[in-house]
């Protein structure tokens, strides 16, 4: 008899530790669920903030088109009126030059 009631002092025992097994089993299982939820939900913002930066994306590609085309505008620009003002200063010149070799005819120096 005193055999079984040591027996029985461990079955109770191990109830009450399979009691608070469970009961912790449930309280990580409700943990796990609330987690479970917060990600699902960070989940769906980060789904909106993704859908965001490809938008965000498209349009800085559409700028950068533009900034390109815009770009290639200016560097025609700047090479016709390079070119332009090369030409006007070489037109100048020669005509500064003839000028001065008809000065020197209608008015040669004296000597």
């Amino acid at each position: 008899m005193a055999e079984s009631n040591i027996i029985m002092g461990r079955v109770k025992r191990l109830e009450t530790a399979f009691i608070q097994v469970s009961e912790l089993l449930v309280d990580h299982s409700e943990r796990f669920d609330r987690i479970e939820g917060r990600i699902e939900s960070i989940d769906a913002r980060l789904e909106g903030v993704n859908q965001r930066l490809d938008s965000v994306t498209e349009r800085l590609d559409s700028v950068t088109e533009r900034l390109d085309s815009v770009t290639e505008r200016l560097d025609r620009l700047i090479r016709v009126t390079v070119e332009e003002r090369t030409f006007h200063y070489e037109r100048l010149s020669d005509m500064e030059r003839r000028l001065a070799k008809l000065e020197e005819r209608v008015f040669p120096e004296p000597g």
